[in-house]
């Protein structure tokens, strides 16, 4: 039973002991490196885009540092890129960066670190492929073909070709556009029914072609839709006469006129062979008059309208503004507006007045009645020329009608006679029987007309 006691005592002493020289020991630290939660992800997309790389992990004080490689990870370099020190990195993707691969080293408090898995950024492939085609082109002569084509792909480059037989062998073209998506083609009479295509190339070297469209010259009616205008500008300034036209190949040239449009010689003007001349305006070209003969691919002419020069078209007008039947031998006047005298009051200016006509190109005179052989009418007619040219009376004659078959007229001569503007003439006429006529009776007697006739 002591012994027990004993013992237990003796137990409870060395318990008491150890309590009393108990020493603390430090356990040396066991905390883990950083752990990724979520890796980074490779990326593909088209140049131009963004990768956007990203890695989320947790542990004490992280820090943060991206890699790439541009030999499959043989060798490692620090990026520069925005976000390279943070969590995600901001890659712009462009060619050179295909397949470039990214990592990131990750640090915390303690020192520790650990590596992302190792992605990939991809520059994303686009099929080369034609998604709008050209299409066919109809029009006239002197207008522009555009033929267009729209294709997706990598590093695109464009070549037109052209065919003169129907595709059996093309040539590289060389107008405007022709390594481009657009070829612009002059419509012109050798190049109805051409044929174009174009091939497109990507930067793998692999090609498409268009499908075959052709040009197609419209045949249009040769007409013109704006006439020449007057110039009204002033002397010193330069003037100008265009002509718009429609038709298949047109071709221009303007003439000119000095002599209210009698004669026309060939102008030598700048533009004289386009739809627009140019005149330098001087003095001695006052009143000029100009027009365009305009032709076609299938040698159809027409003419415009004649414009002036000056804005006023300068000619003559020669008009009949006074006529008369001045005295009559062996005769009578049988009928008219009645005798008048002359202003002088005397009693010898005696006259018959004449009927005018509303255009003042033809006169009306009384019923002659003449009794006698020899007898004889004097008549007389003023001319004025009421234009803005002088007129020469050359180009003029006087023309008698409804005269008695016995009756013979003497008729003026005009020629040589010239009027400037605002001037007057007055030119006379006989009407006759003969002396030597020997009929019973004599019946000589009509209404005379006198017309004047521009030649």
């Amino acid at each position: 039973m002591k012994a027990k006691l004993k013992g237990i005592a003796l137990l409870c002493v060395i318990v008491m002991a150890l309590q009393i020289f108990a020493v603390p020991v430090w356990a040396e630290s066991t905390s883990d490196a950083p752990e990724i939660v979520t890796q980074p992800t490779s990326y593909e997309g088209a140049i131009g885009s963004t990768a956007i790389i990203t890695v989320e992990a947790t542990g004490e004080g992280l820090r943060y540092q991206w890699y790439y490689s541009n030999d499959n990870g043989r060798t490692w370099s620090i990026s520069k890129l925005e976000g390279n020190d943070t969590a995600t990195v901001y890659v712009q993707v462009k060619a050179f960066r295909d397949g470039q691969q990214y990592k990131c080293v990750i640090t915390d408090a303690n020192g520790k670190t650990v590596d992302t898995e190792v992605v990939t950024v991809t520059v994303q492939r686009v099929a080369l492929a034609i998604v709008k085609e050209p299409e066919n082109y109809v029009g006239p002569v002197g207008t522009t073909a555009t033929f267009h084509v729209e294709a997706v792909g990598e590093g695109l480059t464009y070549q037109w070709y052209f065919s003169n037989n129907n595709g059996r062998t093309w040539s590289v073209s060389t107008l405007e556009g022709n390594d481009t998506a657009t070829v612009y083609v002059p419509v012109k009479t050798f190049r109805d029914g051409q044929q174009y295509q174009c091939v497109i190339t990507d930067n793998r070297g692999k090609t498409v072609s268009t499908e075959i469209v052709a040009l197609t010259i419209q045949d249009v009616a040769l007409m013109i839709i704006t006439e020449p205008e007057d110039y009204t500008g002033a002397v010193g300034t330069t003037a100008t006469f265009s002509v718009e036209a429609v038709g298949s190949g047109l071709r221009y040239q303007w003439y000119y006129s000095s002599n209210d449009g009698k004669t026309w010689s060939l102008s030598t003007m700048d533009g004289a062979t386009t739809s627009q001349v140019s005149v330098l305006y001087k003095a001695f070209r006052a009143g000029q008059q100009y027009k365009c003969v305009v032709k076609d691919s299938a040698g159809n002419t027409v003419e415009s309208a004649v414009a002036i020069l000056g804005g006023q078209k300068t000619q003559a007008n020669v008009e009949i503004t006074d006529a008369r039947i001045k005295s009559v031998s062996n005769g009578t006047v049988v009928d008219g507006e009645g005798v008048k005298v002359d202003s002088t009051a005397n009693p010898s200016d005696v006259y018959y007045p004449a009927s005018v006509s509303a255009d003042k190109l033809s006169a009306t005179f009384g019923n002659v009645s003449m009794t006698l052989p020899g007898a004889w009418a004097e008549f007389s007619v003023t001319l004025t020329n009421n234009g803005t040219a002088n007129a020469n009376l050359s180009d003029c004659i006087l023309e008698a009608t409804g005269v008695n078959d016995v009756i013979v007229m003497s008729m003026p001569d005009l020629t040589g006679v010239v009027l400037t503007p605002g001037d007057s003439c007055m030119v006379t006429f006989v009407a006759q029987v003969p002396a030597e006529y020997s009929a019973p009776t004599l019946d000589a007697q009509g209404t005379i007309s006198v017309h004047l006739i521009f030649t």
